[in-house]
């Protein structure tokens, strides 16, 4: 299969847009709250709703006036029948080691992701300023940014697969270290430590599979069938990402002090 942009490239239009939007993300809320103090939440999280349409909107309409390129317009299967079960044959077993590694990656991104403000609320204990803790938030989402960066870099260099297994093995070990330290780490005092090693832990995720995994995907099929194939395992992805959040409150609410609201 053949791809015109180098590797990172590709990541740069994917995963790093991506990390940037989680940036944003996390840095309107706290503008918003500043903007209106938190006597008026109910203006406050309908502004950002509104906010947060603007994008997706403004993607959807340059993907519309957007042209495939030409080799996936040459060798599509858009206007005649896939053979499935000879596309199943060739590719079930590189589909289900790319789809679970992607369940695995989003299970955990996203459970440690979007609850980061719920441990960060919990951590700062007496000081619950809402800005404050949409503040903290944002630096932690700003890890996202060196690591999809350097990542792109890194699989340019030694190539995805090996990237990936870098990014995983050395998020673990981080992850060890924070949970093994975690009692130092879980006062309000030590906040900025917690944040920078938090930091760490997600950007490292970014570096492996956040930036890999999605290159994997387009590589690991013929590109006639590259939208379906790559449509299943983000679909696992996102299924991954479903399960991590909404079993993140369960399994930690006991350990983190966390409640839900």
């Amino acid at each position: 299969m053949y791809i015109s942009a180098p590797r990172n490239q590709n990541i740069r239009a994917t995963d790093c847009a991506i990390d940037f939007g989680f940036v944003v993300a996390a840095f309107v809320p706290m503008i918003v709250v500043l903007a209106t103090t938190e006597n008026h939440l109910r203006a406050a999280w309908r502004i950002c709703l509104g906010l947060g349409i603007i994008p997706p909107l403004s993607l959807l309409y340059f993907r519309i006036k957007l042209r495939e390129p030409e080799a996936f317009e040459r060798e599509s299967m858009a206007r005649t029948k896939t053979p499935v079960w000879l596309v199943i044959k060739f590719y079930w077993f590189r589909l289900l080691v790319v789809g679970l590694i992607w369940f695995i990656y989003d299970f955990s991104a996203y459970g440690f992701g979007i609850y980061s403000s719920y441990i960060l609320d919990n951590l700062l204990g007496d000081d619950n300023r809402l800005w404050v803790t949409f503040g903290w938030n944002t630096l932690i989402n700003l890890f996202y940014m060196p690591g999809c960066i350097f990542g792109a870099w890194l699989s340019d260099w030694i190539g995805p697969r090996y990237a990936l297994t870098v990014g995983v093995v050395s998020q673990a070990i981080v992850g060890y270290i924070m949970a093994g330290c975690y009692a130092y780490l879980n006062k309000p005092s030590a906040v900025g430590g917690f944040v920078v090693v938090y930091g760490v832990f997600l950007a490292l995720g970014e570096v492996g599979p956040g930036d890999n995994i999605g290159l994997i995907a387009s590589k690991t099929s013929a590109t006639a069938i590259r939208g379906q194939y790559y449509g299943i395992a983000g679909a696992l992805g996102k299924v991954g990402a479903f399960v991590g959040t909404y079993l993140f409150p369960v399994s930690k609410r006991g350990e983190l002090g966390i409640e839900r609201r």
